[in-house]
């Protein structure tokens, strides 16, 4: 019987039907039999809603075994079942022809995808007998029957490989029965599948939701290998779908494996109910069809980490006044750029690091100096906040800025203005950078910051890569350009996830990640950035907690930073760490967590730290700390900016604009706040 709760949503019925065996077609097998196919229903118990969403399940078990009364599906649909669906698993022709190969795989698919079709028409054939809304069908599978589902939704007849028999195999269609009905379904539900193509979705194909583990061997989640010819796991479906404009949704499950295991079930249930119901109920399907894509998944707003793409979108609608000006400035920078042509590599550096590698990144110390009591300067001695010029002589930390810098230019630039020779730079810079075999830098930092006569290599000099978070924004926007493929993205997630690895698993990491000042929050600040970047965001919202306790450490009840103060630049440094922890509340948003408002212990919350300093921006208090160097507001104007929004405070923008009115008129402050 019906119980309380909100359908779709909660299960609202205790008790369901199953109607076993309901024969929904015929065809001829692979070895030339002709076999009848089946389905089992299930229907809530005394349900008074006479169109209900229909969800149909297709088994796995590579095409070879399986069966609809078996396997995770029908644990699936009798879940969803409660909350209100009418579900159906279905059986279909199994079995691959000889000698095995891609092509007589694809041919499995292909039979199986007539079959599912045939199982959609008879639901619209007898849609009123099972109370069937037919606006709101769903396809679902597992393994080989994610593969038949999604091939479903998204191969068209005239994207069927030439290599394929349809003279002996017939149209996707197929023959199977219950002609005159259309096959049509308005999502997919793909657990741990592949696609043959990646470019078989399109602008305009229905919402897709995936589910994958990232240690399953059989079908890759990602492009890492094959399972007989289904090269595009789930992570790729989603950038692409992303890319296009379909309305998507990615679960990936660390290390989990095929099925990614039954503990992880109701995981994915709740995101498929999230899914359905956000994209279906109450809602015409029809106009979401015809509609443009969602706002949040719009071309025209990036979904760009660090930067806020909502008001990117705006600013590029919007370029008039100051904005117009800044944007011809801003392009006349871009184009000077461009016709430079300057590339940047770890391979330029005259010095050979530790490992005999010059594709490893390499740095000195910046506060270490020679010894002058000691004949050869060894070992260096520590002046803080004093900057050694032999940094400068170890070219990868400024090549690294620099490509930060024409990247972040040149995919603005794109942004605003689609001139793909723009884009066709960016890709360059980034290619030398991260994929070149010739030029790339290996994804670690092992002798960053390293001390003459001490060491070559220390964790803090993982700090020097903190920006390239702005590299990845870069990156995002460069989506959809001719000079920037899917594959590309996909390459520089895979550096990119190694780099993570190495943060989290070298001593160097771990040392970073147990600093108690800026360099610990910048070690969040990457290992979130990242993480988000590379799908993975569970271990962003575990980083994140981790950032709570430095919070609570870092900041005083006035909102006051003491270790920052302790420093020789002392300015500097509370601005530089107030900053990392605003990139991580920024980055926080992409997974759902409010650390703006987020308090650590009384006063200790960032709107506090931001008014700390404002008496002292105001002049009203006199800086009476360390600072052996000219103040810099750079960090203070992002600071400001940010917050202007965030705390909706007009105050913080004027104030900004008073600090700093030359930094704030710049063309790319005004392009990106």
């Amino acid at each position: 019987f019906a119980q309380k709760g909100e359908r779709y949503k909660t299960a609202v019925f205790s008790k369901i039907d199953s109607i076993k065996e309901v024969q929904y077609g015929e065809a001829v097998n692979v070895n030339g039999e002709t076999e009848k196919l089946f389905l089992n229903i299930f229907v809530p118990v005394s349900d008074d809603v006479k169109k209900r969403p229909l969800i149909v399940a297709i088994h796995g078990g590579g095409f070879v075994n399986g069966d609809k009364a078996a396997g995770f599906q029908v644990s699936f649909c009798k879940n969803l079942t409660k909350k209100g669906y009418v579900t159906a698993s279905i059986n279909y022709r199994m079995g691959i022809g000889k000698p095995k190969s891609d092509i007589t795989y694809f041919e499995a698919m292909y039979r199986a995808v007539q079959d599912a079709k045939a199982a959609v028409r008879f639901f619209r054939k007898n849609a009123e007998q099972y109370g069937i809304d037919t606006s709101k069908i769903f396809i679902m599978g597992g393994s080989a029957g994610a593969m038949t589902a999604l091939q479903l939704a998204y191969l068209d007849q005239k994207e069927v490989p030439s290599n394929i028999d349809t003279k002996k195999l017939g149209t996707l269609e197929g023959t199977c029965g219950n002609a005159g009905f259309s096959s049509k379904v308005h999502a997919v539900i793909n657990c741990w599948g592949a696609m043959v193509d990646y470019k078989w979705i399109n602008k305009g194909d229905v919402p897709l939701y995936s589910v994958h583990g990232t240690s399953d061997s059989t079908v890759p989640y990602d492009a890492s290998f094959n399972y007989h010819g289904f090269a595009y796991g789930s992570k790729i479906l989603h950038e692409r779908a992303l890319a296009v404009g379909v309305p998507t949704a990615l679960r990936l499950v660390e290390k989990a494996g095929h099925n990614i295991g039954k503990d992880n079930y109701p995981l994915a249930l709740e995101d498929i109910t999230a899914f359905l119901f956000e994209h279906f109920q109450n809602k015409n399907v029809e106009k979401i069809e015809k509609a443009a894509p969602n706002t949040s998944m719009d071309r025209d707003v990036p979904q760009t980490l660090l930067l806020n793409g909502a008001v990117l979108a705006k600013n590029k609608q919007n370029t008039e006044g100051i904005k117009k000006e800044a944007l011809k400035g801003f392009l006349a920078h871009a184009d000077k750029v461009v016709k430079e042509g300057k590339l940047y590599s770890v391979m330029n550096k005259k010095r050979l690091p530790a490992s005999g590698d010059k594709h490893d990144y390499m740095s000195q110390a910046p506060y270490w100096w020679a010894d002058s009591t000691k004949p050869n300067g060894l070992p260096y001695i520590r002046r803080d906040g004093e900057r050694n010029p032999e940094y400068y002589l170890i070219s990868d930390s400024d090549e690294m800025d620099k490509i930060i810098d024409d990247s972040e230019t040149m995919g603005l630039a794109y942004f605003y203005t689609h001139d793909e020779q723009y884009a066709a730079h960016a890709a360059r810079l980034i290619k030398t950078w991260f994929f070149d075999k010739e030029t790339r830098q290996n994804p670690n930092l092992n002798y960053s910051q390293g001390i003459p006569g001490i060491n070559t290599g220390r964790g803090i000099g993982i700090i020097e890569t903190r920006d390239l978070v702005r590299l990845i924004d870069a990156a995002i926007l460069l989506r959809g350009s001719k000079s920037w493929s899917e594959a590309d993205h996909l390459a520089l997630k895979q550096w990119f996830s190694e780099f993570l690895t190495w943060l989290m698993e070298n001593k160097l990491g771990k040392d970073e990640a147990g600093e108690h000042n800026n360099h610990g929050t910048f070690y969040d600040a990457q290992v979130i950035a990242y993480a988000i970047f590379t799908d993975k965001p569970d271990l962003a919202k575990k980083q994140i907690e981790v950032t709570k306790g430095r919070m609570k450490t870092q900041i005083e009840p006035d909102g006051s930073q003491p270790h920052e103060l302790a420093r020789t630049v002392s300015f500097g440094y509370v601005n530089m760490n107030l900053y990392g922890f605003f990139t991580i509340a920024r980055l926080a948003e992409h997974v759902k967590t409010d650390l703006w408002q987020y308090k650590a212990g009384e006063g200790k919350n960032l709107q506090n730290c931001v008014d700390w300093l404002v008496p002292y921006l105001k002049k009203e208090k006199k800086w009476t700390h360390q600072q052996i160097k000219k103040m810099s507001y750079e960090d203070t104007l992002k600071l400001l900016r940010m917050a202007t929004t965030v705390y909706a405070n007009p105050a913080y923008d004027a104030l900004a604009k008073k600090v700093d009115a030359e930094r704030y008129n710049a063309h790319l402050e005004q392009l990106t706040f």
